[in-house]
């Protein structure tokens, strides 16, 4: 039968259409996304988006942990250019949280395109193109880290690096190896190190299994196939190098929990879970509100998992596309992509599998792989591979005579028919251990399975009858397809919560929180451990600009926390004004305000040196008296004498910007409670002096006997040095893809 081709805008709008059903509710803000998007992503979005609309760079935010580098965590973003769009939407000094969902929404829709444009360089029809798309799109790896844009980012791009790459080596044109590089340098910026770690192994085998197809032809060009395997790796890199040097520089001087192979097999997707590729929900979900009547049951055999396995070994992508997978795989599987791509997907779930199978174990040996934990998402290739598959089973169905595939048609889809019936029937139910009260909700899916089973079955049947225009087909399943995922997965991000309503808190507070006066300065501990209680929301500090002593962020600086007993001591340090506590009389949480708080800097005339590997022990010891000497690791030439008359005058305290001028009647220390970071430099009387780690966790300056004018500011070297390598390579790229150009259209 006469197939008919899709006009371009046509696909488009397919993509646009599906990106607006499935998040229809969060399109027209009636929910909400939630989990670590409200906790973390939104507030570190708002800091990040207000501070750049004002023309300020946020290289240090002192809102969170008493201050730590911004722009120098990975997971912030800054850098990735879509991030940058929500500049223009902040109101008030605050992002409101719809236009962030919206960018994240957005690429889903970039998704698509992608997986389409790679489906389409794989030789899929455009009906097969459909499937592929919305399969690898609206899977369950994708629609569940919405909670984690990053990941989201990351993946969105992710076909569309591979399919330039694949381009490159096929045509031997370099300017795709360029794109790809390109391409994979800023989806790296968004910030996910995990995802980073497996896509570029993925495209580091994929290119070695192109160069090894390519060196075997006698007509290609040795060159071409060099440059297009090293340039999208060497582009990628130097585009990403802006954010990486920083970003190492501070995981270096974080606190770094040990990551143990058992630790690093948190998150390892059940062997049982396996039955996910054509039951989707079978141990039950998670819902934001947690009260849902098909609750999350999971369990390692022991005990049961905590809930976050939920999202993070959800992986469905589909039964009718796993079932078209297999389909074609079984009647192509000697095709060499069709190889690679097998074993790929097979890795991912292998090594997804964690401590249920041998191969995570093996990776765990290698560099950075033993970094990581939430092995399941590795699942990606899997998705990636049947997503390809499926598409292009519609193109082979329609192309190949029946009576050839007639038998393997009806073994495929029969065994999905089959698998459903006994879902139906409840057959299951033993296998999984499923709780009684959700074993209605298991069996409806078994009902679908056997639906969706039997119409795949059909469809395929018409296509190799010659009965069906294999773009209606493609159109037809991959509308059952996105039905059939939004049905499994979309109530997921439906919270009812608006994450802004979480940091919302009397103005009164606020205002009596935020120091008006560059020489007010103070900071707020809003948490206490005996009893348990936190009176903001943990990142409310870069909402309101309230300078706390709390924070949530997976990196926390290893030196933020001196080695000193007791909270009143290292309170005073951290320049605390108002702490909360019990009230004697309530019983209740409240605010106090500390009669003797340490103020923002102050100078000392006396100095000890103790090794760094006493310090802990000596401080623990409560030897000292910080308000009148300092602590240091190292000797400093700086002799001073007892003084008396001093005086500090903040003229400018900003967050990457602090000037004072500072009197004193003898050579003396003037010590911050800041957190030391080497990032940030300082001239005195216009002479560039070193900025000293002190007592621990914080900053001090020599200072000489009289008037002293001080500059301290926030200049990282590795971000520089990043930043010139960034640029270089950006240039380097478009003058060669313009080079590349040129010297085509001469020829």
């Amino acid at each position: 039968m006469k197939d008919f081709k899709i006009p371009f805008w046509g696909i488009i709008l397919f993509f646009a259409i599906t990106t607006f059903v499935f998040f229809g509710s969060q399109i027209s803000g009636k929910t909400y996304f939630w989990e670590d998007f409200a906790e973390y992503v939104y507030p570190v979005q708002s800091y990040a988006a207000s501070e750049s609309a004002k023309g300020e760079t946020p290289f240090w935010n002192p809102y969170t942990f008493v201050g730590m580098p911004f722009i120098a965590d990975l997971q912030v973003g800054y850098y990735y250019p879509l991030n940058r769009l929500m500049d223009f939407f902040v109101e008030n000094g605050k992002l409101p949280v719809e236009p962030l969902q919206l960018l994240v929404i957005f690429h889903f829709l970039i998704a698509q395109i992608s997986m389409y444009i790679l489906a389409r360089q794989w030789k899929s029809g455009q009906g097969g193109a459909l499937i592929s798309s919305v399969a690898y799109s609206f899977s369950g790896l994708m629609v569940m880290h919405v909670i984690h844009p990053m990941m989201i980012y990351h993946m969105a791009w992710f076909p569309l690096v591979i399919a330039f790459l694949d381009k490159a080596f096929e045509e031997r044109k370099v300017q795709f190896a360029i794109y790809s590089g390109l391409i994979l340098g800023f989806s790296m910026l968004s910030g996910h190190p995990q995802m980073t770690l497996f896509e570029v192994f993925y495209l580091g085998i994929f290119s070695i299994f192109k160069v090894v197809l390519m060196f075997k032809s006698q007509e290609s060009s040795k060159v071409k196939i060099v440059l297009s395997f090293l340039l999208p790796f060497v582009i990628g890199v130097g585009i990403f190098a802006i954010q990486y040097l920083p970003s190492s520089e501070l995981a270096k001087l974080s606190q770094r929990n040990e990551m143990t192979y058992e630790k690093s097999t948190e998150g390892s997707l059940q062997i049982k879970q396996i039955s996910g590729t054509l039951l989707p929900n079978a141990f039950g979900k998670m819902l934001p509100e947690r009260n849902n009547k098909f609750p999350f049951y999971l369990s390692d055999g022991s005990t049961q998992l905590p809930y976050y396995y939920y999202w993070e070994t959800a992986f469905y992508f589909g039964a009718i596309v796993f079932l078209l997978g297999i389909f074609y795989l079984v009647l192509n599987y000697k095709e060499p992509l069709n190889i690679f791509l097998l074993a790929m997907g097979l890795l991912g779930l292998l090594y997804s599998l964690g401590d249920n199978f041998f191969i995570h174990k093996i990776f765990y040996g290698l560099p950075l792989f033993d970094s990581f934990r939430m092995p399941a998402r590795m699942m990606l290739f899997f998705i990636l591979a049947f997503s390809v598959f499926a598409g292009k089973a519609i193109d082979f169905a329609a192309k190949t005579d029946f009576n050839e595939i007639k038998k393997w048609i009806y073994i495929v889809f029969g065994v999905g028919i089959l698998f459903g019936v006994i879902t139906l029937a409840g057959g299951t139910s033993s296998l999984f251990d499923t709780p009684q009260q959700i074993e209605k909700g298991v069996t409806m899916q078994g009902t679908l399975l056997f639906l969706m089973s039997g119409i795949a079955l059909l469809f395929v049947r018409f296509l190799a009858k010659k009965k069906m225009p294999t773009s209606i087909a493609g159109i037809l399943l991959a509308l059952l397809v996105f039905g059939d995922l939004y049905f499994a997965t979309a109530d997921f991000n439906a919270s009812k919560e608006n994450p802004e309503s979480k940091y919302v808190i009397d103005r009164s507070l606020v205002e009596l929180f935020t120091p008006d006066d560059p020489n007010n300065q103070y900071r707020v501990n809003s948490r206490m451990y005996n009893p348990s209680f936190m009176a903001f929301n943990r990142n409310q500090g870069m909402i309101d600009r309230i300078q706390l002593t709390e924070g949530y962020n997976p990196l926390i600086l290893a030196n933020v926390l001196p080695p000193i007993e007791g909270r009143d001591k290292v309170n005073n340090l951290y320049n605390v004004k108002y702490e909360i506590g019990i009230d004697q009389q309530t019983g209740q949480p409240q605010f106090f305000e500390k009669p003797n708080m340490f103020p923002r800097a102050w100078l000392v005339y006396s100095k000890k040196v103790v090794s760094a590997e006493e310090i802990d022990k000596k401080m623990r010891a409560d030897e000292f008296d910080y308000s009148k000497e300092v602590i240091f690791t190292k000797d400093v030439n700086h002799q001073t004498s007892e003084g008396s008359v001093s005086n500090i005058n903040f003229k400018k305290y900003e967050a990457n910007e602090i000037e004072l001028e500072v009197e004193s009647d003898a050579n003396a220390f003037i010590v911050f409670s800041e957190i030391y970071y080497p990032a940030w430099k300082a001239e005195i009387n216009g002479k560039t002096t070193e900025v000293l780690n002190a007592n621990y966790s914080f900053r001090a300056l020599p200072v000489s006997k009289g008037k002293s004018q001080i500059k301290m500011y926030y200049d990282s070297d590795t971000l520089n040095t990043g930043k010139t390598i960034s640029i270089i390579t950006l240039l380097a790229s478009l003058l060669g893809i313009g080079a590349v150009y040129y010297f085509e259209k001469k020829a």
